[in-house]
């Protein structure tokens, strides 16, 4: 039977944990730019239908005015 001193598997260990946990903060950045983006993505819908019902008050009003 292999026996392991504490400090081996510390050794061992150690950079397997770092690794991990690298891993998950990589994954937890990329997740916030994608969400991030459809963000963006969704503030320009907004922006673009916006736009375009105030374009439709403005020629409505003008037409109105041109009565």
């Amino acid at each position: 039977m292999i026996e392991f001193e504490p400090l081996k598997i510390a050794e061992l260990i150690g950079p397997l944990v770092a690794f991990v946990v690298g891993m998950g903060q990589i994954g937890m950045i990329g997740w916030g730019i994608a969400q991030m983006r459809r963000a963006s993505e969704h503030r320009d819908q907004q922006h673009d239908e916006n736009m375009t019902a105030l374009r439709t008050l403005i020629e409505r009003t003008a037409l109105k005015g041109a009565e």
